[in-house]
């Protein structure tokens, strides 16, 4: 998917060497030439030879982080934090206990 997608732009950008600006035939060049490298090179050649090479190291960090997991309420969703609701703005409940700015 991502090589198709890569070949699209150099044929998208391939379109900037037919115009009249030497500067825009010239940019479209080296945007061509480095889409291709990347699609045909990188993401085909050194990028599965990388992933072979390192094996486990390759995924790193190679369990799911669980330091969330604690901060969760009864409901599910996430504790609301001081700094949250500073930025979110008054509340219904806050207006009511008189704890609104301005008033």
């Amino acid at each position: 998917v991502i090589g198709v997608a890569g070949l699209i732009m150099a044929a998208a950008f391939s379109g900037l060497l037919f115009s009249h600006t030497v500067a825009n035939q010239q940019l479209g060049l080296v945007i061509l030439i480095g889409i291709t490298f990347d699609t045909v090179f990188l993401q085909t050649m050194l990028v599965p030879s990388l992933m072979a090479q390192l094996g486990e190291l390759n995924w790193w960090p190679s369990r799911f982080p669980d330091a969330g997991i604690d901060s969760l309420d009864d409901a599910g969703a996430p504790e609301e934090s001081d700094s949250a609701r500073m930025f979110a703005g008054p509340r219904s409940d806050d207006a009511e206990a008189g704890g609104a700015v301005g008033g």
